[in-house]
């Protein structure tokens, strides 16, 4: 999957999880990443980062 088939607010939130992934990799670690979001209340908010982390 492109990232370009994603909605803007998945985009961002899939490239935060990328970086982390680029980050482990740069560390020798199994390059995973991911990003916890809080789901938005409203409908004009894209959500809240409440963690990161990587293997």
């Amino acid at each position: 999957m492109s990232l370009d088939a994603l909605a803007a607010p998945d985009r961002r939130w899939m490239k935060k999880a990328l970086r982390e992934a680029e980050r482990a990799f740069e560390a020798g670690e199994v390059p995973v990443g991911a990003v916890v979001v809080q789901q938005a209340e409203e409908s004009n908010d894209n959500g809240r980062l409440v963690g990161r982390g990587r293997t």
